[in-house]
């Protein structure tokens, strides 16, 4: 399940959103439209062998493949984030915020759910998911629902790491997380390429490139100068 803590009915600046707001994620078949759909869900995925709540941070974090998963679970649970594939298993103190999240709304009810965090918000990296996808297999198999093991898991002891022991790392510098897509044409201009689209473009050290991993579609000019730029390594 792909869970992003409410449900959008319209887009737009000013659009009503119906929100399954975290602190009332055990729902309410009686409450308002947004506490019926929190229950919904909760009673739809109660019961199920294993549940994993997929998100991809926010629009400012890029995050490694990770699970995590509260301290209060964390026996029953780390053996199965270890099977996902993910390069670690972030083990945190249980929280008030936490409390009322799909994740653990559901381990309350003794349905097994892992919560897994990777790359950027409304960004899809490919690598990534396939890893997960390879994951959820191991995983599956692992617990008797599929029959054929992966052949390749890229990390199958993952770090685990316990409270206090995960830190941030912050930029120096504000900037654009550069997908897939734009990283090829942002790396033959940085390099003095030219000329893309035959002509097409009036400035022939600019590209016009359209970002197609995310969920709402963005066009990038990407235009090279003269100017030397800063390096951080």
């Amino acid at each position: 399940m792909i869970e992003y803590g409410y449900i959008k009915l319209a887009h737009g600046r000013d659009a009503m959103d119906c929100r399954v707001n975290r602190g009332v994620f055990t729902g309410n078949q009686d409450g308002t439209m947004a506490e019926q759909a929190a229950y919904t869900i909760i009673r739809d995925l109660q019961g199920a062998d294993m549940v994993i709540d997929i998100h991809s941070s926010n629009i400012f974090l890029r995050e490694i493949p990770q699970v995590r998963i509260n301290v209060q679970t964390a026996d029953k649970l780390v053996p199965y984030a270890k099977l996902l594939d993910v390069d670690f298993i972030w083990v945190h103190e249980a929280a008030t915020v936490l409390e009322a999240t799909l994740a653990h709304s559901l381990n309350s009810l003794n349905t097994p759910t892992l919560v897994v965090e990777m790359g950027v918000g409304m960004r899809i990296n490919h690598g990534y998911g396939n890893r997960l996808v390879n994951g959820i297999l191991n995983l599956m198999h692992a617990m008797g629902i599929w029959g054929e093991a992966p052949e390749d898991i890229s990390m199958p002891t993952p770090t685990v790491s316990i409270g206090n022991q995960v830190n941030f790392i912050n930029a120096d510098a504000s900037g654009v997380f550069l997908t897939e897509t734009m990283m090829e044409y942002a790396m033959t201009l940085a390099h003095g390429g030219e000329n893309f689209y035959n002509g097409w473009m009036k400035d022939k050290k600019t590209a016009l490139v359209a970002c197609n991993d995310g969920f709402r579609p963005v066009s990038f000019l990407l235009e090279a100068t003269d100017e030397e730029a800063d390096v951080f390594e």
